[in-house]
């Protein structure tokens, strides 16, 4: 089973960067390859979320449990798509009031030993570039820039958006 281990010091207070990574509803304003998210099943500290992604012409939806411990730990394991098996294990230590280690620990396993061999090699790529993409919108935040709703309301209010079509393909399933 392919794992993947990413660990970085970000510039930020743990609450930022872990605010940042448990607002799953957002992912789609800014992480490379979501094309939408929807969040149900909301209980205390823990909810699960449609996430549909995208490269090219690959298009695939599938459903986390998120369970949250504040500010130190988020665990999204999916329990319904494509993949066998796919955990993020997220932890979050403060080392300093504007410094925090950041550890992404990331298994995943698809039906076929191939398409793992050929995904593992661009997998831990693409979940550095979701690393950086997490880290650049805790600046955003930190650094008070507008990250209001405009994105994500102009796709929702299209009636072939991504999200919204994900909302009709959930209904029908």
């Amino acid at each position: 089973m392919p794992r993947f281990r990413e660990e970085r010091q970000i510039p930020f207070a743990q609450a930022i960067i872990y605010g940042v990574i448990a607002d799953v509803a957002r992912y789609g304003d800014f992480l490379p390859w979501c094309i939408g998210t929807r969040v149900f099943n909301k209980r205390a500290n823990e909810f699960d979320a449609d996430v549909l992604v995208g490269f090219k012409m690959f298009r695939e939806r599938y459903t986390s449990r998120v369970t949250l411990t504040p500010e130190t730990r988020i665990l999204s394991k999916a329990i319904r798509g494509p993949l066998k098996f796919l955990t993020n294990d997220w932890q979050f230590e403060a080392l300093a009031p504007d410094l925090t280690r950041v550890t992404l620990d990331l298994e995943f396993e698809f039906s076929t030993r191939a398409l793992n061999t050929a995904i593992g090699e661009v997998f831990g790529e693409a979940s550095r570039k979701m690393v950086d993409a997490f880290s650049e919108r805790a600046r955003k935040i930190a650094e008070g820039e507008d990250l209001g709703p405009k994105r994500r309301e102009a796709r929702r209010a299209s009636s072939s958006s991504p999200f919204l079509q994900m909302q009709r393909e959930r209904r029908t399933d």
